[in-house]
């Protein structure tokens, strides 16, 4: 990455908050963060810095031998506009063999993982936001201060 992109992206992730759970799945009783709140979020932190961030290309592939997975590559591109400047990022993954869906179905969930995990992961954005919860904690009893460790 070269400086215009660097600048752009450290700039976008200090003003990057945490996302609100905005979805409900009513079957497991739990909240989450939608597709469509990553998206929108993400989107007006990258514009106001002149960044633009889209799908550039799909590949889906057989593992092969016995296995009878399916793998999904997407390459993204992110373009700082006012330099001119381009990052590919890729991102693969397997598309999980679930009986329940059509292949049609599984790749556009994983599409939509792969979507939201790589814009979370490009701009350090938590999966909640401390704030909303009277306590800072999140469902699943993550501090907001360290998300990745559970309490006991």
């Amino acid at each position: 990455m070269s400086d215009g992109i660097n600048k752009a992206l450290l700039a976008a992730q200090q003003k990057s908050v945490g996302l609100k759970k905005d979805g409900t799945n009513a079957f497991a009783k739990f909240s989450y963060v939608s597709i469509e709140e990553v998206v929108s979020t993400a989107r007006d932190l990258l514009h106001t810095q002149g960044l633009v961030f889209y799908p550039a290309e799909q590949e889906m592939c057989a593992a092969g031998g016995e296995s009878k997975d399916i793998w999904i590559k997407q390459r993204y591109e992110l373009l700082h506009v006012p330099s001119g400047e381009t990052k590919d990022i890729t991102r693969t993954m397997i598309i999980p063999d679930n009986n329940k869906m059509s292949l049609c179905q599984a790749q556009g969930s994983a599409e939509s993982y792969l979507l939201k995990n790589t814009l979370r992961e490009l701009l350090l954005m938590p999966r909640f936001d401390a704030k909303e919860d009277i306590d800072s904690h999140d469902n699943a009893g993550r501090t907001a201060g360290n998300p990745g460790k559970y309490r006991r």
